[in-house]
């Protein structure tokens, strides 16, 4: 054996790279020699994908009395999954493990995911660590009084006095009004992700609001209107708090951003949940988020997905003609436009159902905005009918907006644009000379060029670095003529 073989921080690099390509090799490593075995142990048991592995151990361990033998694997395990139904080593429920054993049975367990309807009862005991930082639960969508949810409700609150490294929960499902009390009782922790539906009480997400450490938020609030978080704050709200996704309708988004610290936050996901978009009110909103975050944030994401109203063709090829007062989109340019005091963007995402009808001069405008932007997304173009419909114009983006973002975007490496590209003249673009530009991924909406060659070379000159080329249909004999094409000009 090479002696280099022996030298333990290369050994963990390279059972590292086993842990997650190639699981058995680990197996068979702890079986080559004594300087293996222990450090290949440790990457063997270190993430498992669910507690069977452990279970005849365990038992074998209680039915003989001894326990060194599953401890010897057990205080390996830092993180661990129990998302199927497994064999019930542990019989009847009051045969628990934590009757038997002396100690923890998992002293080390950093992370746990649970899926209360597979997870009987008596198990959740294995779970319980002084070290625990992070829980992540399905609690599933029956409200039930079930032993599972009893036993969980017992081990949420055995974790609020024990575990004193917790950071963060993750609950997705139906809560009981029991859990929703634990949750509003948990002020240490630092990250909280709560997908509860309506059974999340407005009295909980009150209570989060004080929370002193917690830096990231995730909450579903969809059926919380305003009034329901009326009422006198005697704390700082969010004092922390730098990274929220929040899916709710626009009043409450509202009044949530109001309550976020001045240039706290710097990262931000929106998914309004208003039924219509006559109420969706993009303009106040992105202004508030100018006021709260302009110096610091960093990633935005904006959503808003509802069922589309009827729109007359004849509406979508000339909007000055849109009667005041209707509803064509959910949003317009400027109210993109009242973004552009965020100099300090890297992350744009705009995913609506009736997105913008953005111009060539527009995207021009937009390049210049956020020198830092690495990802920009501005949904995709509507496609069958109504796509063909669509004529280029004033109401659509061309090629030619490309150029815009391979002179004046110097650092974005991904974009998505509601782009169709047919036969029209590729002409360099000689406003700007271009800059070394970073981009490697290009998403469009259409693409129905007959000139794939031509069209390479465009795309090649303007991204150098460009590495893929996607969009609907992307298999189709278009498709991967240009995509053939990229590829040659890459290695000439």
């Amino acid at each position: 054996m090479h002696p280099v073989l022996l030298i333990d921080e290369i050994l963990r690099h390279i059972f590292l790279f086993c842990s997650y390509q190639d699981r058995a090799s680990l197996v068979f490593a702890a079986q080559t020699c004594k300087a293996w075995k222990d450090p290949a142990l440790d990457f063997l048991w270190y993430r498992l994908a669910s507690i069977e592995p452990l279970l005849p151990i365990l038992h074998g361990a209680l039915s003989l009395g001894e326990a060194h033998n599953f401890q010897s694997y057990a205080h390996r395990v830092r993180h661990i999954a129990h998302r199927l139904e497994v064999k019930d080593y542990l019989g009847s429920p009051a045969y628990s493990p934590s009757t038997h054993l002396a100690q923890v049975a998992l002293p080390n367990l950093s992370t746990v995911y649970l899926s209360l309807p597979r997870c009987p009862a008596p198990m959740m005991s294995l779970y319980m660590s002084p070290q625990l930082q992070h829980i992540e639960a399905d609690l599933g969508f029956k409200f039930s009084k079930s032993s599972n949810e009893v036993a969980f409700c017992d081990f949420m609150e055995q974790v609020f006095v024990d575990c004193l490294e917790l950071k963060g929960v993750n609950l997705r499902g139906l809560s009981s009004l029991r859990l929703n009390n634990i949750i509003s009782s948990m002020g240490k922790l630092q990250n909280l992700s709560l997908r509860l539906g309506q059974s999340l009480l407005p009295s909980t997400l009150r209570a989060i609001m004080s929370f002193p450490h917690l830096s990231e938020l995730e909450v579903h609030a969809g059926h919380v209107d305003v009034d329901d978080l009326e009422g006198n704050y005697m704390e700082v709200q969010f004092p922390s708090l730098c990274k929220l996704r929040i899916r709710a309708k626009s009043k409450l988004v509202k009044n949530i951003l109001h309550r976020i610290q001045r240039d706290n936050l710097r990262y931000l996901h929106i998914e309004l949940d208003d039924l219509s978009p006559s109420t969706a009110l993009w303009s106040s909103i992105l202004s508030l988020v100018c006021d709260q975050a302009a110096s610091s944030l960093l990633y935005l994401q904006i959503e808003h997905h509802f069922e589309a109203p009827d729109i007359p063709t004849s509406s979508l090829l000339d909007m000055a003609n849109v009667p005041q007062g209707s509803t064509i989109s959910t949003m317009s340019f400027d109210d993109i436009h009242i973004l552009r005091v965020i100099k300090n963007l890297r992350h744009f995402a705009c995913d609506v159902t009736l997105p913008p009808l953005f111009r060539d001069k527009d995207m021009a405008d937009l390049a210049t905005w956020w020198p830092d932007l690495e990802h920009l997304e501005l949904g995709s173009a509507p496609q069958g009918d109504e796509a063909e419909s669509r004529v280029t114009g004033s109401a659509q983006i061309t090629i030619a907006s490309l150029a815009s973002f391979a002179t004046q975007s110097p650092k974005l490496e991904k974009l998505i644009l509601p782009l169709r590209i047919g036969d029209h003249p590729l002409r360099p673009p000689a406003s700007h000379p271009l800059v070394a530009n970073k981009l490697r991924s290009l998403t469009i909406a259409q693409l129905t060029s007959c000139k794939p060659l031509e069209l390479a070379e465009y795309l090649r000159r303007l991204f150098p670095l460009l590495e893929e080329f996607e969009g609907p249909c992307d298999d189709t004999r278009i498709w991967t003529d240009t995509k053939a094409s990229l590829v040659k000009h890459r290695i000439s």
